[in-house]
């Protein structure tokens, strides 16, 4: 039996619905797993820029 238009956009709206739910989840648990990682180049950009920081202040000779 063929669905209407409008049961057809309410499926397709839990589709997108469970899709971004699911995107969420996989993202936390992304952020979960690699935060040792995650930290780690967090501090290593902090590095970064605080050397140049330091060289960007630096008198000129």
């Amino acid at each position: 039996m063929p669905k209407t238009a409008d049961e057809r956009i309410e499926s397709m709206d839990r589709s997108i619905r469970n899709y971004r739910i699911l995107v969420i989840a996989l993202v936390v648990l992304l952020i979960v797993t690699q935060r040792h990682r995650i930290v780690g180049w967090i501090d290593s950009v902090d590095g970064w820029m605080s050397n140049v920081a330091r060289v960007s202040a630096a008198p000129v000779n």
